[in-house]
């Protein structure tokens, strides 16, 4: 009995490793002083991981600030203005730390914190539907006129569960007219999607929300919702994509 309880432990260590590399970091806000980063968490190598962000003055290559989290959300303070830094995101467990996630970022000039709150953001996507969906995946079509479009933006679908907003997974396009998530959950729970252009600074846009919930029949006011029916959710307007029933 023995034997068999080490060779089981021996078997779980195995498996254990460091985590995987953070994805998806995104500047949200930068001011005159301080950096406000979200990435999304990979694998944890089956051990508790920590969040780590170093942040080096791109000049000198000097740290100046280094911060630690649980959830993979970063905001620093107290840097000096009108300076380029090198951001450095990575997680860590006892097995070891993750691959490192680059960003370049910068401080606004001084003169600009009483004018300039954050950066220009992106615009969304415009008229995004689901296309499909089944157990295995989903694909969204999204539009971005000729005119705004940047060959340099990606586009950043979220998947979350609309009740508890845990973050399911990510997927990335190119093209605003394909964006296919295909690490579906196994149950069918309701789902909010949010769509999102991330321009060359890794700028995300304001989200363009889908509210994907499961097969079942909705009547509000004595009147069923078709597909394509534009709702109020929580003070957004969302796009109702089958005859289902909002949580």
């Amino acid at each position: 009995m023995r034997k068999y309880g080490s060779d089981n432990l021996n078997a779980v260590n195995q498996r254990e490793r460091k985590p995987d590399a953070l994805s998806n970091c995104t500047i949200l806000n930068q001011t005159a002083e301080s950096l406000h980063v979200e990435c999304t968490e990979g694998f944890d190598g089956g051990l508790q991981q920590e969040f780590i962000m170093e942040v080096y003055d791109t000049q000198t290559r000097k740290l100046v600030s280094n911060v630690t989290s649980k959830n993979p959300i970063f905001t620093v303070g107290g840097l000096e203005s009108g300076l380029g830094f090198d951001v450095g995101l990575y997680a860590s467990n006892k097995k070891g730390r993750s691959d490192v996630s680059h960003l370049h970022a910068f401080t606004l000039k001084s003169a600009e914190k009483h004018t300039v709150v954050k950066p220009s953001k992106p615009l969304p996507p415009e008229n995004c539907t689901l296309v499909h969906q089944s157990q295995f995946y989903l694909r969204i079509k999204c539009q971005v006129a000729e005119k705004k479009r940047d060959v340099r933006n990606t586009y950043v679908l979220q998947v979350f569960h609309a009740d508890s907003r845990i973050l399911i997974g990510t997927a990335t396009s190119q093209t605003p007219d394909d964006i296919i998530f295909k690490n579906m959950p196994q149950r069918c729970d309701d789902l909010l999607l949010f769509v999102r252009t991330k321009d060359a600074a890794s700028i995300m846009s304001d989200a363009n929300i889908i509210y994907a919930p499961k097969n079942t029949q909705i009547r509000t006011g004595g009147k069923t919702l078709e597909r394509g029916s534009l709702i109020k959710y929580e003070g957004c307007s969302v796009m109702l994509c089958s005859n289902n029933r909002l949580p």
